[in-house]
């Protein structure tokens, strides 16, 4: 579309390279839903939607996210606290 065009011309012009931001295992950072949205993400083959067409080798399931995800979208301020346990107080 013109918007992603211009979009990517003023990255370029400003030096911004995209860079793969996913862990080892290929699974993602970064992520645009809240973590239960991803855990039970399915992709449509038949007709995918934005997500699974701009997303790289998408994975599903519990290998949707990494275990050193950086950030979620989305999420209610009463789960950010639980998030926070699980990510960091659970750990081995």
């Amino acid at each position: 579309s013109n918007n992603h065009y211009h979009h990517h011309h003023h990255q370029n012009n400003m030096n911004v390279v995209p860079f793969d931001t996913r862990d080892m295992t290929g699974r993602e950072r970064f992520h645009p839903f809240s973590p239960g949205n991803h855990y039970s993400y399915k992709i449509n083959h038949q007709n995918p939607d934005w997500y699974a067409k701009y997303s790289i080798d998408l994975k599903e399931g519990i290998d949707c996210c990494s275990d050193y995800s950086i950030s979620f979208h989305y999420v209610k301020p009463l789960l950010m606290p639980k998030i926070h346990a699980l990510l960091y107080d659970c750990r081995e």
